[in-house]
């Protein structure tokens, strides 16, 4: 069997030493992979595709929010995904579990634990603190309040890994010429891309469309 690989990606590099070294002694023979950022991370996912498990803080530089989570479920929806947070926010753990996390884990968390976590996630499971899963326990479920991240997450399953950049891109203010120059492709096959983000999100415009990523995303 090959040796489990996991990768870290937190711009902080003592986190990153403190979890691999935890990881190292939790799983043995374990291949450890990090990156800084979001670029490093779709850089060493293209090098290293046979990653069984990537480890995602949320507030990295150039990707703040859930862009680095929602550009990572379009390029590689076979890899699951393990967010990283230093809160223990319901709210946020709900939306990063309905944009296709597998898995909420607080820093806090203790070694034991994050160990149990990413055992349940690697066969197949999801996983919250099980505070945050008591608390989303109700006598009766409400059918009328769905949240918005429940909303609009199937829309943006619809997108293509490029169609992905794309939004994340419009959201950030970039124009046609803008998004073609940054993504190296040609204004036609921009224009295209934003026409077909449109559609698949059900947006009249670029900036409805920009809004609906707004309450996830903050521009760096």
């Amino acid at each position: 069997m090959a040796p489990l690989k996991l990768l870290i990606v937190d711009d902080h590099p003592l986190f990153r030493d403190a979890l691999g070294g935890m990881l190292a002694a939790a799983f043995d023979g374990a291949r450890l992979v990090e990156a800084d950022g979001l670029d490093a991370m779709i850089g060493q996912l293209a090098h290293e595709p046979s990653v069984d498990l990537v480890l995602l803080d949320l507030d990295l530089p150039g990707a703040c929010g859930l862009a680095g989570l929602i550009q990572l479920r379009a390029s590689y929806p076979e890899v699951p995904v393990v967010i990283l947070s230093a809160t223990t926010d319901a709210q946020l753990a709900e939306d990063v579990m309905a944009f296709g996390a597998s898995g909420f884990i607080p820093k806090s968390t203790a070694a034991d634990q994050i160990r149990g976590a990413l055992n349940a996630v690697l066969a197949g499971e999801t996983w919250l603190p099980a505070s945050l899963h008591d608390g989303d326990q109700s006598d009766e479920p409400d059918n009328q309040s769905v949240s918005p991240a429940k909303q609009i997450a199937p829309l943006v399953a619809q997108l293509s890994a490029q169609q992905t950049r794309v939004w994340l891109l419009m959201a950030r203010g970039l124009s046609d010429d803008d998004i073609a120059s940054t993504l190296v492709i040609s204004d036609a096959t921009a224009k295209a891309h934003v026409s077909n983000v449109l559609q698949k999100l059900g947006a009249s415009n670029r900036t409805q469309a920009a809004s609906i990523l707004s309450r996830w995303v903050v521009s760096p």
